[in-house]
């Protein structure tokens, strides 16, 4: 058994981004109390993902807790063209957002969730059906 979500999760702790495990193919936290158990130390992470039982690591896909200095946009184009509301969006507020960031689902414009305090999103090393999240670049 490889244990590539562990990694990937290390790895993104090691960046300076909580994590936490998701069900294994889901979206949905395996843990309870996550926003304050989502963490940046390996040890922590190590356990999370380890079976206490048989002591098997897990193949949990990986949480990033937002928040805490983390704001994650996320832009739909399956359903909508989330790209043009994102630049409407832009073009709207030269670049400048002053309100309080929240999360939410098309508040912002139509394709346009907001992932904020009390958030997360699926990390990079997750697979949900036969979609396997990946960073396509980085900064």
């Amino acid at each position: 058994m490889d244990h590539d979500q562990l990694a990937a999760a290390l790895r993104l702790a090691a960046r300076g981004f909580r994590v936490f495990p998701l069900e294994p193919g889901t979206k949905l936290p395996a843990i309870g109390d996550w926003p304050n158990r989502a963490t940046t130390d390996p040890d922590r992470i190590q356990t999370l993902w380890t079976c206490r039982v048989t002591g098997w690591v897990q193949d949990y896909n990986i949480g990033v807790a937002t928040g805490k200095g983390l704001v994650v946009l996320d832009v739909d184009t399956k359903k909508v063209d989330g790209n043009a509301a994102l630049l409407d969006l832009q073009l709207e507020h030269n670049g400048t957002l002053t309100n309080e960031v929240r999360n939410s689902v098309n508040a912002l414009a139509p394709g346009l969730d907001v992932r904020g305090a009390g958030g997360f999103v699926v990390g990079p090393g997750s697979r949900i059906g036969d979609r396997d999240y990946v960073v396509t670049k980085e900064a």
